[in-house]
Order: C-alpha cells, then structure tokens, then sequence
C-alpha cells in the first residue's frame, strides 16, 4: 500500500511572520510515511484539486479562522466549495469556535466534515455544532501541544531563574468587547499586575501594544527571560452566533467611541456575557518548556495544569494579587513549582503534538481501488511559510520599501498622522502593518498612472471599498470612493503575479511585494470609522480621485 496522501489547506499572509505554535502545529503529520501537499488558502484554489484524490483532507485552523467572519467570506466559501466533492475523510481542527458559530456548523456541514477536534468539551458540542453533530464524529483536543524536537532543543538553552533578568513577563493584545468579561482579563491582568509589580520589589516586562508582539522562536528566548509569566485561559464568555454580537457592540462604539466595557454590556441583551468557552493557550505550555512559572486566573486549564501544583492561581476579581505577587519572592519555590510542570505536563509525553499527529493521521484510508488521479506534483506542492533569512544584499532589498515610506509620509500630512498614531500606540493596529500599507497605498497610484502594465477598478458595497488590479487595459472607469466606508481592500486574486514596488523601473521593478488574493487595509479601516475625511483623503491620493 502506498503512503497516504493529505491535502493540507491552510491560511497565512506571504510573507509576514507567523507565530510559532502556529507554525509547529502546521507541522503535526511531518515525519510520518504521507504524501503532504501543503495549499495556502491564500492562493487560488482550483476546481481540479479535488481530482488529486487525496486519503485525507485537513482543514487547519488559520483555514477555517481566516474568513468566516470577515466580510470576503462568502466569496471564499465558493472558492473552496469543491472540497465537498472530496470521497475521503476530511478532518476539522477549528479554534475560536464560539466567533460566528453558527457560520461555522453550516460550513463544516456543507463541507462533508467527518472528524472535528474540538477545543471544548461534549457539554458544548451540541451549543456549538447544532448541525455538524449528527453528521460527524467529535474529538476533544486542545488549542496547541508542545513540540518534542523544539522542546529538547530549548533544554539546554533553559536558565535558572536565580539568573534570570526579569521577575514577570507577559505579552498579550486588547481584545475586543464583543469577546465579553473573560476576553477583558488577558488585558486588565496586565495592567494591574504591572500597577502592583514595583511595590512588590519585583522586575517586570509587561506590555498589550501591537507593536511589541514576539514572533518566532523569539517568543521561547523572552518567556526565559523571566521566573514567572501571567495569564488567564483562553476564550470567550459570549457565544456569537453569526456576528450579531459584534455588529451591535460596534455600532454602539461608532455612535459613543468612548464606552466603556462596563457601559456596553448595561446596553446588551440578558445573559449575553454568561457562557464559558475556555481552554488552554499553547503560550501555557510554551511556558511550561521554558520552565517559566505561571500566575493564572484560576480555571480549568483543559484538565492539564493544576492550581499550586502547576500554578500560582488568582481570583478573577484580583482580590489575592498581592499574595500571588508575594509569593514570587520565593525564588526556590517558585522554580520548583516550574519543574513539576515540566516533568507532568511535558515529559510525561501526554501534552506532545506528536499525539495529535498519531490521531489526525489515523483519520486516513487509503483506497486499495484502482483509480486516475492528479499527482500531487502538479499541484507545484507550495511549501510551508517558514520565513527565510535574508541572504545576499539585504539594504539592496529593503532600499525600495524604505524610499516609497519616506515619499508617502513626506507628501502627505494624513500619512504622517497615521504613522504617528500608531508609533504612539493610539491604533489597535501593529506599527508595521501601517508602514506597509502607507506604502502599499504608493504602489497603488503608481499602478494607475502606468496604465500600460495595469489597470485598477473600485467598488463600494455597503461601506466596503474593493480595489482590484488587472493586467488587461480594460477601462475600470473613473476610480471613486464616494459613500462612507468602513473597510478597504485590495483584491489582487485575479492576477498571478506579485505587484512590483516600481513599475516598469530599470533597476527596482523587479523587486516585488508579496501581495496575493486579498489585503484588507486594516489601519485605514480604524482611521475611515475614527477619522473619516483622513481616510478618505489618504485613498483619493492613491487613486487619483
């Protein structure tokens, strides 16, 4: 019998950075005798993929999270609608599943799903899943697992927390209020915990500011660097069924951007912030791997961290922050309590990917019937996005991004208050993603003033403004953003090539931007709902308007 061929659809931007329980998890069937044929959902998917026939079909987290609540989902639901053509078993592992929910069931039903892993218990399967429960089987699984090969590479890497320069850590973004009471913890943990951190003689590097997020192995190398990391389960406490939820809460942030949380939920309906869809973050056993101790909102933690055995708890209230905090000064404890966690939760092999991969790849039957298919080779096989280091002249590279940043923030005033909000940390946006925006919108007017290369066209359908690219001559009539907006994206899926920083330059049009399928400009969507003059004067200028 042949090894088992998997097609493995995933989701991630070309070229931005990913991060690592992500990218190990992307990896849990490797190392096995499988065919794997690796697809970006960001790429265009063909029809004819279905006649590859695979044994197994796996639709990855960053595949079903991606969409199903951004405005483009239905396109994408079309474009993948041949998956349910597939004859083989088709595995689910979804996250965030209580986010547009409904959404969820009836893609999965539409889809053929026959094995869903999920985050959550068989309390919550038929809360969640109304439809996919008759139709398939249900594993529970957990948000993340601890890679073996990283983790025995980070041993010898470990320091002792006498030598470690920080007493707490933590990273952690906003969320928004449509996550409910819980999402507001992984925040306000880190604002009180900082707020008491100093009167405990303690050392903290603590911070929800996009732009400090850690990517990468990087994150392992900053979880060392301190004896104890903070935190809460992962999840939500509101159950949105298809959007409902964040729809309402965000038009009453659009008519009082100031509310605060407290304030929306006295306007929300009874009972909408009372469910528990909670679960251990795979930043919990990163942290257990570095041998980092963990002060935690006390919970359930999926079953496998245990309150003073595996962690400091701390009431949801706060109300024993200052005992938990004391008890840090107890370095011995403390790292002792960071080896129990080591040897149970990870040398004891029951929290290993290696254990999901087993289960995910038992899923697959390999047909003994004789039958055509398309080798996986003509699908051209794309790689994981594992992101390079650059080799060669890197200024050489960077040079036309650094030059259409300098001339978008020289010529315009709107540029430079953009970029200056989010340096300040007054955008929910990282900093980076409007830097590459503000030179996305260059290469944009750049684009349409050479018309020989490229053509664009703009619609506006109920406040979101799409611009797309062609590389006919057709006539996209005149480009015009009139109406209110809220989004703004960039539909380049219907060209099969990367858009060049300078058109038609002799020396660097050749050096590309990584940009396929679309690219939502999520910095100019918070400045059109905050400043919608500003927005608009920044997209007239790319468009010629």
């Amino acid at each position: 019998m042949t090894a088992p061929r998997v097609l493995f659809l995933y989701w991630h931007p070309k070229g931005s950075e990913m991060r690592l329980a992500v990218e190990q998890h992307l990896r849990l069937l490797e190392g096995r005798d499988a065919q794997i044929l690796y697809r970006n959902a960001i790429d265009p998917a063909p029809p004819w993929l279905a006649w590859t026939a695979p044994d197994l079909c796996i639709l990855h987290t960053t595949f079903l999270s991606h969409a199903r609540w951004n405005y483009d989902f239905e396109d994408y639901r079309r474009r993948f609608a041949w998956v349910a053509k597939l004859r083989c078993p088709k595995v689910a592992l979804p996250q965030d599943e209580y986010d547009h929910a409904g959404v969820m069931d009836d893609w999965l039903v539409e889809l053929g799903v026959t094995s869903c892993y999920s985050c959550f218990g068989p309390d919550q399967w038929e809360t969640l899943y109304p439809g996919l429960v008759g139709q398939a089987e249900f594993q529970e699984t957990l948000t993340g697992f601890i890679d073996e090969d990283a983790a025995a590479g980070l041993a010898g890497r470990i320091v002792p927390h006498a030598q470690r320069p920080n007493d707490i850590v933590y990273r952690a973004r906003n969320l928004p209020y449509w996550f409910g009471s819980h999402g507001q913890l992984k925040h306000r943990i880190a604002e009180v915990v900082q707020e008491r951190a100093g009167g405990h003689g303690l050392r903290s590097d603590i911070s929800t500011r996009p732009e400090d997020t850690i990517f990468g192995a990087g994150w392992l190398d900053f979880l060392i660097s301190g004896r104890a990391v903070i935190g809460t389960e992962s999840g939500s406490s509101v159950l949105d069924e298809r959007g409902e939820i964040q729809r309402r809460i965000s038009r009453l942030l659009a008519e009082q951007p100031d509310l605060t949380f407290e304030q929306v939920d006295a306007q929300m309906p009874l009972g909408w912030d009372s469910y528990a869809f909670f679960a251990i973050s795979p930043r919990h056993l990163e942290a257990v791997i570095t041998k980092t101790a963990q002060v935690l909102v006390e919970g359930r933690y999926s079953g496998v961290l245990e309150p003073e055995t595996h962690y400091i708890p701390l009431r949801r209230d706060f109300s024993n922050l200052d005992q938990a905090l004391e008890r840090l000064q107890d370095v011995e404890a403390v790292e002792a309590m960071a080896e129990r966690a080591y040897q149970d939760v990870y040398l004891s092999g029951k929290n290993n990917l290696s254990t999901l991969g087993d289960q995910v790849f038992a899923e697959a039957k390999p047909s003994d019937t004789k039958h055509v298919a398309l080798p996986f080779a003509l699908a051209k096989r794309p790689s994981l996005p594992v992101r390079p280091p650059i080799e060669g002249k890197p200024l050489r590279q960077l040079l036309p991004h650094i030059a259409t940043f300098a001339e978008a923030v020289t010529r315009q005033r709107e540029a430079r208050g953009l970029f200056v909000a989010a340096a300040r940390g007054r955008l929910p946006v990282p900093l980076k993603d409007v830097v590459r925006e503000l030179i996305l919108l260059r290469v944009l007017a750049r684009i349409r003033d050479d018309e020989d290369a490229w053509s664009l066209s703009t619609e506006n359908d109920d406040g979101t403004i799409v611009i797309r690219t062609h590389t006919d001559d057709r006539d996209g009539g005149e480009l015009r953003v009139d109406g209110p907006f809220e989004h703004v994206a960039w539909n380049h899926a219907d060209v099969a090539q990367a858009v060049p920083i300078y058109p038609r330059h002799p020396r660097w049009g050749w050096i590309a931007l990584g940009l396929y399928g679309r690219y939502e400009f999520t910095a100019l969507g918070e400045i059109a709902r905050k400043d919608p003059e500003a927005a608009r004067t920044l997209l007239s200028s790319a468009l010629g308007d």
